[in-house]
């Protein structure tokens, strides 16, 4: 997902953020990750489609899709992972747009991974709280 797409984003509802975010808590937090120490995963899809078929959470909805809901809701770190960092401040500076848009596709693909790993490892109830307080901040910002 892009910038101008997250802007162009359907509004979401309280309702339509809370409900994704707490059966992508579930999947993330249930899945047995002992089985995938020693896989790296190329892309985004990959990872998905591996989680999608071995989750132990039945779900009629995939990872990707619940993520293509509430990304526009989602927060961005940007001052604790240097690396999300050096992207955005590469993107904010280049003038070739080809150059640029591979930037804006790596960044949005590093937020979503940091924000996944945030939801795996909110082991607490005061921890998945603030996640979700924050996400539906950001949707009354984005969507009134």
């Amino acid at each position: 997902m892009s910038y101008d797409t997250i802007n162009k984003a359907a509004p979401v509802t309280e309702e339509q953020l809370i409900v994704p975010l707490d059966l992508l808590r579930n999947i993330l937090q249930n899945f047995d990750y002992d089985n995938i120490k020693n896989i790296i995963f190329l892309d985004m899809e990959s990872f998905y489609i591996f989680i999608n078929q071995y989750t132990q959470v039945p779900v009629d909805t995939t990872i990707e899709e619940i993520m293509e809901t509430i990304e526009p809701c989602i927060p961005v770190s940007l001052c604790i992972d240097h690396e999300i960092l050096d992207i955005f401040l590469n993107a904010s500076v280049s003038s070739n747009e080809e150059q640029f848009k591979k930037l804006e596709r790596d960044f949005y693909k590093r937020a979503r991974m940091d924000f996944l790993n945030t939801v795996k490892n909110a082991t607490t109830e005061p921890q998945w709280n603030g996640i979700v307080s924050t996400c539906v901040l950001i949707r009354k910002a984005m969507f009134g």
